[in-house]
């Protein structure tokens, strides 16, 4: 009986050893397929996610300030404070809705239900809010896939006056994001660093969508969810890709974007491995800052 008992202890460990492997070898094998993953087909144009972002709309119920507004518009005054108070239940959704709780952009740990509550006026028809929300993480989009600081405030700014936003300023920082409209409060807000160029040129060609007039300021606030569906789009090729072309692209410009020798490329093709491995040890870690750490790199 003791024989019977350890020989079957023994076979469930072995079955758990065995378990255990093929668990590690299949998260290994969706690893690699993920990291040579590339996406074919042709990502969709501008006109058409605004044409996708008009019919999704179409579908979901309007914000509450903007129905209060109508609602007031039509009623007498016996049925005033009912249809108030319903608005004010509809706002109550609204605020918690996960469309309005998402964060305002990325890097960013502000959620934008509390950017929005500096700029809704209840029962009023003007969509600043919505103007707001799209400016705001547009700039942190930008800055998120690779813009530099100096074009980011050029672009943004250009796109603030096309949606005709009340005196707008803004001063993006390689970690904070400074911006006032009118007489506002200003926002601070953190941002980040990197480099997503495929998101990078969908939202640039967004901006200029906007600064050319083609979506015009009334429709801010599908400009908003063809900008959440851009910054929502997962990338086009997997990890293992982008961590070769980060490899690739760093010797290349250190000649032709800062102007180096062939010496210059030589020391970055040696350190390049080693700043794919330091950040993807970081990525591991949680780590997002290592400015101090990184300085003997230069």
């Amino acid at each position: 009986h003791e024989f019977n008992s350890e020989s079957k202890t023994k076979y469930e460990n072995n079955d758990d050893i065995n378990s255990n492997r093929s668990t590690k070898m299949q998260r290994l094998r969706q690893s690699l397929c993920d990291g040579l993953y590339v996406e074919l087909h042709k990502r969709p144009s501008i006109p058409q996610l605004m044409e996708e972002a008009h019919q999704y709309l179409a579908s979901i119920p309007p914000p509450a300030h903007r129905r209060g507004h109508h609602t007031i518009d039509t009623i007498g005054s016996n049925n005033e404070t009912k249809d108030n108070e319903e608005a004010e239940d509809y706002q109550e959704e609204w605020d918690h809705s996960p469309q309005n709780d998402r964060v305002i952009g990325p890097g960013c740990f502000a959620k934008e239900s509390e950017i929005r509550s500096f700029y809704e006026k209840p029962y009023d028809n003007d969509n600043t809010d919505d103007k707001i929300v799209f400016v705001l993480r547009l700039a942190l989009g930008l800055l998120a896939t690779g813009h530099c600081t100096v074009d980011v405030e050029t672009t943004v700014l250009k796109a603030a006056a096309a949606l005709r936003l009340p005196t707008p300023r803004l001063s993006v920082g390689h970690r904070l994001l400074q911006a006032q409209f009118g007489s506002a409060p200003p926002h601070f807000l953190t941002c980040k660093r990197d480099f997503v160029f495929s998101t990078l040129k969908d939202l640039q060609m967004l901006a200029e969508a906007v600064i050319a007039g083609e979506i015009q300021p009334h429709e801010a606030h599908v400009a908003v969810e063809v900008l959440n569906r851009i910054l929502d789009t997962p990338l086009p090729y997997g990890w293992i890709l982008y961590d070769l072309v980060f490899v690739g692209i760093g010797p290349w410009a250190t000649v032709a974007a800062y102007y180096g020798s062939y010496w210059d490329m030589l020391g970055a093709i040696c350190l390049s491995p080693v700043t794919v491995l330091t950040y993807r040890f970081c990525e591991k870690l949680k780590i997002s800052h290592l400015e101090e750490i990184l300085v003997p790199f230069n």
